[in-house]
């Protein structure tokens, strides 16, 4: 289990940020089975959503690893994917999200 990740977000996002973090696993998902697949085009694609969406929604820690996905996939870096996939995946399973 990894370390706690604490983060404070505007209370009007309370009702809403537990979709979005199912949604985010599925991205995860998603991207898995692309490497499978070998098609880093659309795991590029997922990674810049993953960039965008998360970074509009405070989570500027997983916006910065949807960049690194989607910079890796540029270049066809699959280990580097994988740590990043690896990361998010540990992140969302510990946050700690407070809502003020």
């Amino acid at each position: 289990m990894g370390k706690k990740n604490s983060l404070v977000l505007d209370k009007d996002f309370e009702e809403i940020i537990p979709e979005f973090l199912i949604k985010r696993k599925s991205d995860i998902a998603m991207i898995r089975k692309a490497l499978e697949e070998q098609n880093f085009s659309l795991i590029e694609s997922l990674g810049h959503k993953l960039k965008g969406t998360c970074g509009s929604y405070g989570f500027k820690e997983l916006s910065v690893l949807g960049k690194k996905i989607e910079d890796a996939a540029k270049i066809k870096k699959e280990p580097n994917i994988l740590k990043s996939i690896e990361k998010i995946e540990n992140y969302i399973a510990n946050v700690d999200i407070k809502f003020e």
